[in-house]
């Protein structure tokens, strides 16, 4: 997962106009990637078929852990590689650790007051070509389109499937009592409320909103008063079948049945009186 730096150090690199690597540019631009040997933060395909990878570090300790990788960042098809820093990584760490084939671009925060958000960049030092390496193929430059399309579409589901997962269930609430001993007793679940039973077109009934059945339990002090206001609130929701509400007691944590709790907006509301 990237870090916020990251994120708006890859937005600064590709999206800006005053960028060094404005996206329309580039041939092929692709996070993350393993593809050539060893993973790149960014790798940067030019129209010419050359491949430069861009490394991203955010601290001074991202940077000297750099150096110890295996790899050193070497292969075949990098022509370029630079390093893009935070302007908080002091310098002697950057003279110190950043290779001196690599080229370096350092991204900065704007400056109070203006409009622009985020990160901006600017090349610093310019590489030193590796006269080696060889283009990448239409074949390879394919594979790394095609990578970027399935994984567009993956994070595309995944926000899909969480939102029909959201829309799927009702928030599901428990509240707790803890006595004068210490003891701690448990209402049944609450599934839903008002709102969501006539979003979801529930065929039961809820006569009222949370924040009214959670109201019954602000002036609770005694174990008597928690099961007075469990039922007053479970009285609140009514069967499709008997028109009735079926009003179940109050339990002490050791008898208490939670289960099935795996939907994403599940809550569970922890309430001590």
């Amino acid at each position: 997962m990237r870090s916020k730096f990251e994120e708006e150090a890859l937005v600064a690199l590709t999206m800006f106009y005053n960028s060094p690597y404005d996206i329309r540019a580039a041939q092929i631009i692709v996070p993350n990637t393993s593809y050539l040997g060893h993973e790149c933060d960014v790798l940067i395909v030019q129209k010419s078929g050359y491949a430069t990878e861009i490394e991203i570090k955010a601290t001074a300790s991202d940077l000297k852990a750099d150096k110890k990788k295996l790899h050193g960042h070497r292969s075949n098809y990098i022509r370029q590689i630079y390093y893009g820093l935070s302007e908080e990584i002091p310098q002697n760490v950057i003279d110190d650790n950043v290779p001196e084939n690599a080229g370096i671009i350092m991204f900065y925060k704007y400056p109070m007051g203006n409009m622009n958000k985020g990160l901006y960049c600017s090349i610093t030092r310019k590489p030193k070509a590796n006269m080696k390496a060889s283009k990448l193929t239409d074949k390879q430059i394919q594979y790394l389109t095609k990578s970027l399309y399935y994984r567009y579409y993956k994070l595309l589901y995944e926000k899909v499937n969480k939102s029909l997962q959201e829309e799927k269930s009702m928030t599901r609430r428990i509240l707790y009592f803890t006595g004068c001993s210490g003891q701690i007793f448990v209402t049944p679940e609450y599934n839903g409320d008002k709102s969501e039973f006539k979003k979801f077109s529930s065929n039961d009934i809820c006569y009222r909103d949370w924040a009214g059945i959670e109201a019954e339990f602000r002036d609770v002090k005694t174990i008597e008063d928690f099961h007075a206001a469990n039922r007053r609130a479970q009285s609140c929701y009514c069967s499709s079948i008997t028109g009735k509400p079926s009003i179940h007691p109050v339990v002490p944590d050791n008898e208490a049945i939670i289960f099935n709790l795996r939907q994403i907006n599940d809550v569970v509301v922890i309430k001590e009186f």
